[in-house]
């Protein structure tokens, strides 16, 4: 999990999506650390600006990033205030009734292209 968590730290501005991998395998070999959710958060917060999303897209990375840091919450209670800010500044990125109103026509998921390469389920 060292190593994983190592490689992401090295690769998270210039390679999101290894980064991404490589935390994700780091949680696998060390369930008991939130630390690569917190990792991921931030990775993945950093990419709003950078992948030319769409507004609703947008919002649904913010919620990625929210779900992130409940996670490493859920895992290690000190992680508990970040995501109770957190959830709190995001409320501003919530979703109007009329983009609802959209994700239910599409299953209620939105694609996020870029490095995210995911069909995000609300």
């Amino acid at each position: 999990a060292k190593l994983y968590y190592m490689i992401a730290l090295q690769t998270a501005v210039s390679n999101k999506e290894i980064a991404c991998k490589m935390l994700n395998l780091a949680g696998e070999n060390d369930a008991s650390s939130g630390k690569y959710e917190v990792l991921l958060k931030d990775i993945y917060l950093s990419s709003v600006d950078e992948c030319g999303l769409t507004q609703i897209q947008r919002k649904a990375v913010y919620q990625l990033a929210l779900q992130s840091i409940q996670k490493a919450a859920k895992i290690e209670s000190r992680y508990q205030d970040n995501a109770n800010k957190l959830a709190k500044e995001f409320e501003k990125y919530n979703f109007t009734k009329e983009e609802l109103k959209q994700l239910k026509k599409s299953d209620n998921s939105i694609q996020v292209d870029c490095w995210i390469k995911r069909k995000i389920q609300f």
